[in-house]
């Protein structure tokens, strides 16, 4: 250090007996520390310098240009399905690039057979139709809710469309109990000051209605709703149940659908106890108040619109679900909701992973969905055994709530963009040393401080943008 201050200040006189080691050489020649640069006003390089593994290199995916050196380097994510499959953050403000960034991740999955999911929810979907110009249109399937032309059943059809009646009954039960769950996490997810809690009978009266609902051929959500509320077509389902040989005749099921039976003094079906599932019927009630999703539960399935074969087939799924048709944040949330259970669903049935199709999914601002968010947060940590990759970009970490802390313990990467605040940098202090918050804080335009899992290890470097 002292020998570094009378060399800057010109106090050491040049001298032929002025003899240095190649270690105090090679102090004076490398890039000094940031501390070194600020005290003597030295002209600095503008970002640090570090090595970029070799694993990041070479690849399919781009995550931007790095410079070591003075040599050009093009960063991409692992081309290891497994790790290409763990989660990626993108943060930023409005306009710095998140955008473009995510449209071109979604052309270099496109590009490398990778299937694609958007689900898009922001106010007239424009995101979506920005990304949607990088995708060739016969390789684009485009759910487009709130259109007249366009009423898909709320059902999960690539499941529903494996049950047949001559099928092995524990297969049968075991697809059934599979949608059930769904259901049940679902309808828990509405809620709102009217709708009351969802206690433990009434969640055991709403998974006996899915089981005798959905072991039938071509069944959707709301015929669990009508089994629950009609005597006549619950007396109807039971009787089906008891005969499709799927049950032991005396299964609690069919005890606690009989419960709900109002009865008269002779003992005379009249009705049903409403009361025992009431939380149920309020949900029920508030679902059906939105006209396009009442149209959604009683519109029969079409076995066609299949997510598995899209994604068999490496398509892009655009699913649109705009702010000015469903103005409704909770309506918007429950449908989102019902799309990523049904996706899951969907990457679950596939019976051989290690060849599985890649599939990644994209949202953005995804706390605007929070029920959405928080399954996402229960299953992030299987995503990637079932090959379901997952993209996120926000303004803030912490509007992430419980997701950040299942990012985090997932192994996701972190992409900060150019003119990210201050608290995203703090909150992961620690996770981007050597880079300082300060580094952060000031990249220049349409660059990124990258955080990237290559495989139980993180590399940290900076990189410029691509441009397209």
């Amino acid at each position: 250090h002292k020998l570094f201050e009378e060399v800057m200040n010109g106090y050491k006189t040049p001298s032929k007996n002025l003899i240095l080691s190649d270690k105090e050489v090679c102090k004076l020649i490398q890039l000094p520390q940031k501390d070194l640069q600020k005290e003597y006003s030295i002209q600095s390089i503008d970002t640090r310098e570090v090595d970029v593994p070799a694993e990041l290199q070479n690849g399919l995916i781009r995550i931007g240009i790095a410079e070591k050196q003075g040599k050009v380097i093009n960063t991409h994510w692992s081309t290891n399905k497994n790790i290409m499959a763990l989660a990626k953050v993108f943060i930023g403000p409005q306009y710095c690039g998140k955008t473009t960034a995510i449209k071109r991740t979604v052309k270099d999955c496109y590009k490398a057979g990778y299937s694609n999911v958007i689900i898009d929810y922001i106010e007239n979907c424009d995101t979506a139709k920005e990304i949607m110009e990088v995708v060739k249109e016969e390789d684009r399937v485009i759910l487009d809710l709130g259109k007249k032309d366009y009423i898909p059943s709320m059902s999960y059809n690539e499941v529903s469309r494996l049950i047949n009646e001559e099928m092995d009954s524990w297969d049968r039960i075991t697809l059934s109990n599979l949608i059930s769950e769904q259901i049940e996490y679902l309808i828990n997810a509405i809620t709102d000051s009217t709708t009351g809690d969802l206690t433990a009978p009434m969640l055991r009266y709403l998974h006996a209605a899915s089981m005798v609902t959905f072991i039938r051929p071509g069944a959707k959500i709301n015929d669990v709703f009508t089994i629950l509320r009609r005597w006549d077509k619950r007396n109807e389902a039971i009787r089906y149940a008891k005969y499709s040989g799927c049950f032991e005749k005396d299964d609690d099921i069919f005890f606690d659908l009989e419960e709900l039976h109002e009865r008269d003094k002779e003992g005379k079906i009249i009705g049903t106890r409403e009361h025992l599932i009431s939380g149920i019927i309020n949900r029920i009630i508030l679902l059906q108040k939105n006209p396009y999703l009442k149209r959604m539960l009683n519109t029969d399935i079409d076995m066609n619109e299949d997510l598995s074969q899209y994604i068999e087939e490496g398509k892009s799924i655009f699913i649109l679900i705009p702010q000015t048709k469903f103005p409704n944040q909770s309506i918007r949330d429950i449908l989102t909701t019902f799309y990523i259970s049904r996706l899951w669903l969907t990457v679950q049935l596939r019976e051989n992973n290690k060849e599985a199709r890649l599939c990644n999914v994209f949202f953005d601002e995804v706390h605007q969905v929070p029920t959405t968010a928080r399954f996402l947060s229960n299953h992030i940590t299987e995503f990637r055994r079932h090959r379901l990759g997952l993209t996120l970009s926000c303004h803030f970490l912490k509007q992430l709530k419980a997701l950040f802390n299942s990012l985090k313990s997932s192994g996701a990467s972190y992409v900060f963009i150019a003119g990210t605040e201050k608290e995203n940098l703090e909150c992961m202090k620690q996770e981007i040393e050597p880079f300082s918050v300060e580094e952060g804080l000031n990249l220049k335009p349409y660059t990124s401080l990258n955080l990237v899992n290559y495989g139980n290890q993180y590399a940290k470097f900076i990189t410029r943008l691509p441009e397209k």
